[in-house]
């Protein structure tokens, strides 16, 4: 009797797994599978039948010098949107942490910029940017300044970016936050009752417990920025002359202007393996880091 409960529950774990593998196989793996393949075939708008030309598609993108910028600025735009995020995510979680009255208002409100649709973000900012009649420059303007092209060369990445922390960082400080409710009050108090500072519990106590989730979030995020495109393209198209271009947005541009769809699936294929070595870094930086 035993042995046959044991059979049936292996067959339906398999029977439930099933319809998830199908859906993964459908919605993930073939898709990647597919542009894997595409980058090594030749493929445009025009080309009758696509043919098997193997490396030459990555030969053609590493030659081209706007993949090393767009490369690049993918790099800054990242670096500067996670670490900001998570950074002010952590300080907005711990005086969210202090509990005040109305500050449950105060943190669903904090929301707000997270759900809002990033087109709409995207306007209203390049609004407030605007060196003519934009808010930000009236108040310039009005303390003695001279107008700033904040979506100029020098600082369009800089800009879309505090835009894209703007947006983002209240999101993840809900999730520190209730990393650091779920600490238990006796910790706290046992450290105080030993003569430790709030600087000293913060550094010994509160950050090495919630370490993993802060890596854990900085691996999502950096994913996720690394891919980001309705963002920056909604503010800049990757301009002005490629200062704000990376690669998600060149591979838009390589499939909707050019009509390379190899090279596109090319690009994509360099993001996929960007992505999978900053994942190894973030996730070995953590490992050596709590222990």
């Amino acid at each position: 009797m035993g042995v046959k409960m044991m059979t049936l529950r292996k067959s339906t774990r398999w029977i439930l797994f099933v319809p998830l593998g199908v859906f993964l196989a459908i919605t993930y793996f073939y898709p990647m599978l597919y542009q894997i393949l595409l980058s090594f075939e030749e493929h445009t708008l025009y080309t009758a039948e696509p043919y098997f030309v193997g490396l030459r598609n990555y030969a053609t993108v590493l030659q081209d010098p706007l993949f090393f910028t767009a490369l690049k600025n993918a790099f800054l735009w990242t670096v500067l949107s996670v670490l900001f995020q998570i950074t002010l995510g952590l300080f907005a979680a711990l005086l969210l942490n202090i509990p005040r009255k109305g500050y449950r208002t105060f943190r669903n409100l904090s929301l707000l910029p997270f759900v809002l649709p990033p087109v709409a973000i995207a306007v209203t900012w390049k609004w407030l940017y605007n060196p003519l009649y934009g808010l930000i420059n009236y108040f310039v303007v009005l303390l003695g300044g001279e107008p700033v092209n904040f979506l100029g060369r020098n600082l369009a990445l800089y800009s879309v970016a505090w835009v894209n922390i703007w947006k983002a960082f209240p999101f993840y400080a809900l999730f520190i936050l209730a990393g650091l409710q779920s600490i238990p009050q006796d910790v706290y108090e046992a450290a105080y009752i030993d003569g430790a500072t709030s600087f000293g519990v913060f550094r010994y106590i509160t950050l090495p417990l919630i370490r993993p989730l802060l890596s854990v979030m900085a691996l999502f995020a950096t994913v996720w920025t690394f891919n980001y495109f309705d963002l920056i393209y909604s503010m800049t198209q990757g301009g002005p002359g490629h200062t704000t271009e990376i690669l998600a947005t060149l591979a838009y541009k390589t499939v909707f202007l050019k009509l390379r769809f190899d090279h596109a699936a090319t690009i994509g294929v360099f993001m996929f393996l960007v992505n999978f070595v900053l994942s190894l870094a973030i996730l070995s930086f953590s490992r050596r880091t709590a222990t």
